[in-house]
């Protein structure tokens, strides 16, 4: 009877050290996959501008990950995970604010784009206005020399009204 709680004693000791085990490769999993997102984020950040367009965000991105990758080295899997988290975090921002500037940008070269257009039909509309009444007036200038449009009302014309005479 003496050995059944020495075996329990010693089993739940190895249950404690196998957990414990556990636990370390597990802890330092979590740095490792955080590590991973965080590079991910840092390069789509630099894929979409970020090094010139968000150079503060972009940075602060770079240092965090580079600590990251410094503390997994020293073996401080906690800090290790939190920077990670934080570059992944900070190289978001940077990506949205790229991308938030590559936006306005393109914006302000459309609607210039559009206040070009609507000068170019408003000139197009006034030359067109000019062409007509360049148009008009020469009809006017060119009217008293043309010939006298035949009296189709039935009235008398002055070549009938001699005709008639004789």
């Amino acid at each position: 009877m003496n050995r059944r709680p020495h075996s329990t004693a010693l089993a739940a000791i190895s249950a404690a050290v196998c957990l414990a085990a556990g636990a370390g490769c597990a802890s330092t999993q979590v740095p490792n996959e955080q590590i991973a997102v965080a590079k991910a984020s840092v390069q789509r950040a630099e894929q979409a501008g970020a090094s010139s367009l968000a150079p503060v965000e972009f940075q602060t991105a770079q240092d965090k990950l580079a600590r990251a990758l410094k503390a997994v080295a020293d073996s401080k899997l906690q800090p290790a995970t939190d920077l990670a988290e934080q570059a992944n975090v900070d190289a978001e921002l940077a990506e949205a604010k790229a991308n938030e500037q590559r936006s306005e940008k393109a914006a302000r070269e459309f609607d210039a784009s559009l206040a070009a257009l609507r000068q170019e039909a408003a000139q197009g509309t006034l030359q067109q206005r000019q062409s007509q009444q360049q148009i008009n007036e020469m009809n006017k200038q060119a009217a008293p020399n043309t010939p006298a449009a035949p009296n189709t009302q039935g009235a008398p014309t002055p070549a009938a009204e001699t005709d008639s005479a004789n």
